[in-house]
This record gives C-alpha cells, structure tokens and sequence, in this order.
C-alpha cells in the first residue's frame, strides 16, 4: 500500500482495526511511503499497537513500519512466524521477541537501529534468519528446537549460540567468524547437516568431520589456505576460490560445484585439487563454463 498522507495512514488504521476485530490470523503490512534505497528511509508508518495484541495472529509481516519505543506490553500468544523488513526499532523488536512464545519462525531483513538480540525461552523455534541488519552488533541464540539458522551481515557481529541441539542447517554470509568459532559450533551441534559459508573472510583453515554432512559450501573466503573435510554422509560440495590444500574423505558424493579464482594457479594445481575429490558422479567447473558427468 502507497500512504501519500495522513488520510491514508488514518484510513488504513481503520482497516487494521477491523481486521483485529474480526480476529484476522495473517496480516502482511507492506507500506511503501518513498523510493526504497539502502539508506535510512525518511519515513515510516507508525504501527497500531493493538496490532501487537491482537490474540488472534499467527502470522505477521511488517515492512517499512515503525514499532514505537513505548511498547512495552507485547502480547501475540497465538504469533508463529514474524517477518520484519525495513523496520525501525530496536528495544521494542527484542520486546516483540519476548512476547511471542509459541513463535516458529523469524526472518529480520534490514531492521534499522537493531544493535543486539537475544533467542531464549522459545521452546518451538525452528528458524531464524538474521538478513542485511546494518547495524546489529551482537547475537545470543539458545533455542532447544531450532533446525534452520541463516546469518547475512555487513559488518562485524558477535555471534554466541548456545544450546541449539536440533540445528541441521547453517548459512553464514559475510559473518566475522575465525576457525576457533567454526570448530566449536560443529562440535556442539553434530546434527548439523547443511554448511553454507560465503564472503566469511577471517576463516583460514578448516576442519570438519560428521557423520550427518550432507551439503557443504565455501564460497569467496578469500583468506581461505586449508580444507580438510571427512563427511561419509555428504552428497554435495560448492567451491568457489583459490585453489588451495584440500582434503575429502568421503564415500557418497553425487555433486560437485567449483570455481577457481585465481587465474595464477598452474593445471597441475588444479589437477591436484580435482584428484582429491572422490569421484562425484556430477563436476561443475565454473572456470570453463562446463558441465561433466561422471558415469556411477
């Protein structure tokens, strides 16, 4: 919806009202006030705060909202996915957080003013998704349920997780991780069975070893000199980079995606790295643009 001027937030007030009286369960506010631009908007929609107590909802989408810092009494017991986009605030989100208890899935996209948040106490959590929030500085998640985790940041943010014991899916883009951290979160978390790490530019070596790693991704973490991975299990591997010491003791591979950056490496290098791939039967080499199939 396009609000041009106060007639038009007081008219969709009244839309939302009525939508909480009659006991909506999914309400998606998109507001589009001005251009949309990696800035700070100028303006943003002042949210109803009988939106966020309205017993009734299961889903909220909110974009390009202002959630006002004197919300205090957040209460949407019956809330199970939370999207956030283009949302001012930053106590107030870490409120919404904690009023949700029976929520299943939060996706924050480019929430302006959010420095830190904290997951606890959210026993059906299954997904989080932290997404381009420029200004969040810390994260502490401990979330017994939680299957999906997905981080992309811009800038440097301290990552703590705790008991997360049913995490299956990692995405990191652009995180400030080093190998200690890595090595840590896969030993506390051995169910983890999809790794996806891209732009993460302080990592240099890496070890993994699991039983459960199916899918695995290293793509532009240009400090990136050592790979050794041993995963019986894993089906799918993405590599994009510099070649570089590599390692795969693995049985069961079906895919494999590479791209090689550094145009200086010689054909015997590559050769190398390709013998140490233990026969897909699909190679990707992005460096020629080819495909080749490997019988079984």
């Amino acid at each position: 919806m396009i609000l041009d001027d106060e007639s038009d937030c007081a008219l969709l007030n009244r839309w939302i009202d009525y939508a909480v009286e009659c006991n909506v369960k999914e309400l998606n506010l998109n507001i589009w006030i001005d251009h949309m631009t990696y800035e700070l908007p100028k303006k943003y929609y002042e949210l109803p705060k009988r939106v966020l107590l309205a017993k009734s909802i299961t889903e909220l989408k909110l974009s390009q909202c202002k959630l006002k810092s004197f919300y205090s009494d957040i209460n949407l017991p019956s809330l199970k996915k939370l999207v956030l986009d283009t949302i001012m605030g930053n106590k107030v989100v870490q409120t919404l957080i904690d009023g949700c208890r029976d929520l299943e899935e939060m996706i924050f996209n480019c929430c302006y003013g959010l420095k830190s948040i904290q997951v606890s106490s959210l026993p059906k959590l299954m997904v989080i998704e932290l997404l381009q929030n420029f200004e969040l500085e810390s994260v502490e998640i401990e979330a017994l349920n939680l299957e999906s985790l997905v981080f992309k940041l811009r800038r440097p943010c301290k990552i703590k997780l705790g008991q997360c014991e049913n995490l299956k899916k990692l995405l990191l883009y652009s995180c400030s991780i080093n190998d200690k951290w890595l090595h840590d979160v896969l030993s506390k978390h051995p169910l983890i069975n999809c790794l996806d790490l891209r732009d993460c530019d302080m990592l240099k070596r890496i070890k993994i070893s699991s039983h459960h790693m199916k899918s695995l991704a290293f793509i532009g973490c240009s400090e990136l000199v050592e790979v050794d991975i041993v995963t019986p299990n894993l089906h799918k591997l993405e590599y994009d980079g510099d070649v570089i010491s590599f390692s795969l003791n693995t049985s069961s591979i079906s895919e494999v995606s590479l791209a090689f950056e550094d145009d200086d490496s010689s054909d015997v290098e590559k050769i190398e790295f390709l013998a140490n791939l233990s026969h897909p039967k699909v190679l990707n080499w992005g460096t020629f643009d080819a495909e080749v199939r490997i019988p079984a």
